[in-house]
């Protein structure tokens, strides 16, 4: 993508990131957010920490300490809350809900009248209607090099450097406790 980084983006602005381009935003406020999407997404910024996710996929980050941002989706809201720099990429699914995967930081996510969930970096989980699916483990080393959220712009994110240890201390973990690596799932 190509780079501006003079561009101004207003508060309560829908944008649309059209295919094989992108977009990285960063937060002039205190909490020091930051998003990127890459290849046709919608999204839309109606309230100062609040992201309106239509479609496509996204890391929101933040190199603030103490933050909770409302992420939502056709079908979810959630409000995540971390006390330290965090990265969370997130997907929208087909059927409108959030595909959640922790790249930073411990984040605690909540839905309005329902069960929250603690993500940690490399758990996966769902936000549907009626709650959080079960957490689910990705390779952390291997998202980094096969994403266009990370792969994809001239400048890597700010936070690569933390994500590196973080994919390291995930792969020590992962060979200590079970001796193996594990690979690709079918379904």
């Amino acid at each position: 993508p190509t780079r501006r980084s003079s561009d101004l983006i207003g508060i309560g602005r829908r944008l649309t990131v059209l295919p094989e381009a992108g977009v990285e935003l960063y937060f002039g406020d205190a909490s020091k957010f930051s998003l990127r999407s890459v290849d046709a997404a919608s999204f839309a910024l109606p309230e100062n920490n609040i992201f309106d996710l239509h479609s496509g996929s996204f890391v929101i980050s933040s190199n603030g300490n103490d933050n909770s941002t409302t992420i939502k989706s056709p079908l979810s809201t959630i409000r995540a809350s971390c006390d330290s720099p965090f990265a969370l990429m997130i997907g929208i699914t087909t059927n409108g809900g959030l595909k959640i995967i922790a790249l930073l930081g411990e984040c605690k996510l909540e839905q309005e009248k329902l069960t929250s969930s603690v993500l940690s970096p490399g758990e996966l989980v769902f936000a549907l209607p009626e709650g959080f699916s079960r957490k689910m483990s990705v390779e952390l080393s291997t998202l980094m090099v096969t994403s266009k959220l990370m792969t994809g712009f001239d400048d890597p994110p700010v936070y690569l450097k933390k994500l590196r240890q973080q994919a390291m201390i995930q792969a020590l973990r992962t060979r200590k406790r079970y001796k193996a690596v594990v690979g690709d799932a079918k379904n």
